[in-house]
């Protein structure tokens, strides 16, 4: 799947610096601007156990949460579950469970 993911991150930025290593895509690739610059100040990080990009996920969460940055950063991981499974299967107790903890994030609980 990450290999499908580069192909899709190549075709959405031909070109991109490091190919799915982009800043873009990935904020702890080198090059990327420092956790401490981000301008908001809660930030939701959500993973899928099963997702592709679970590994990365949880390093740039790790790397948030121990900036210097002074905002909030949560993490949500969804057990069982793989990359956008919230997509795919929208009605699943854990598609809305997800959405319940986005809608609570947004409204600031």
């Amino acid at each position: 799947m990450a290999r499908d993911m580069a192909v899709v991150w190549e075709c959405a930025c031909p070109g991109a610096v490091g190919g799915a290593d982009d800043p873009r895509m990935n904020p702890m690739a080198p090059g990327a601007p420092g956790q401490e610059n981000l301008r908001c100040e809660r930030m939701l990080v959500c993973a899928g156990e099963k997702d592709w990009a679970v590994a990365r996920d949880r390093v740039y969460y790790a790397a948030v949460s121990t900036s210097a940055w002074r905002g909030g950063v949560a993490w949500v991981e969804s057990e069982g579950e793989g990359h956008v499974f919230f997509l795919e299967k929208p009605g699943c107790a854990k598609a809305k469970e997800l959405m319940d903890r986005v809608v609570a994030f947004i409204a600031g609980h």
